[in-house]
């Protein structure tokens, strides 16, 4: 029963009830996403996050070098096709050829009594890297 003089908004803003399978997975969702919320607080409190094994699943690199400009460097200067195994080896000697190079630079630069390793040492330690071979 309407008081006299009343009429609803035309706006539609009649309440609606909504069936009961529309409301509960709404429900359901929001009491899990609560439970997931309350059980990492209480990781965080309680200080066991750190007894729990998070896996974190990235690709470990042995080599610094990427081997695709390597591959990509030798196909252009052959013009053949490079195979993996071939991308790799060459990446390897590099990286060591790399790392023999750095090592007789650091010994130049601490000859001359800097800290900073310059293009001056590179230079000089190829081109005795350069005589050995």
């Amino acid at each position: 029963m309407r008081p006299e003089g009343f009429e609803p908004p035309s706006v539609g803003l009649e309440p609606t009830i909504l069936p009961d399978y529309t409301i509960a997975p709404i429900l359901i969702y929001n009491f899990i996403s609560f439970l997931k919320y309350l059980f990492l607080c209480f990781l965080k409190i309680t200080n066991l996050f750190k007894s729990f094994k998070i896996k974190v699943y990235m690709a470990k690199r042995e080599n610094l070098l990427p081997f695709s400009p390597i591959g990509a460097l030798i196909a252009t200067n052959t013009g053949k096709r490079v195979a993996k195994e071939a991308r790799e080896t060459a990446t390897k000697l590099l990286e060591e050829l790399t790392e023999a190079i750095v090592k007789k630079a650091i010994l130049i630069s601490e000859h001359s009594g800097r800290k900073t390793i310059k293009a001056k040492d590179i230079n000089l330690a190829f081109q005795q890297i350069k005589e050995d071979f």
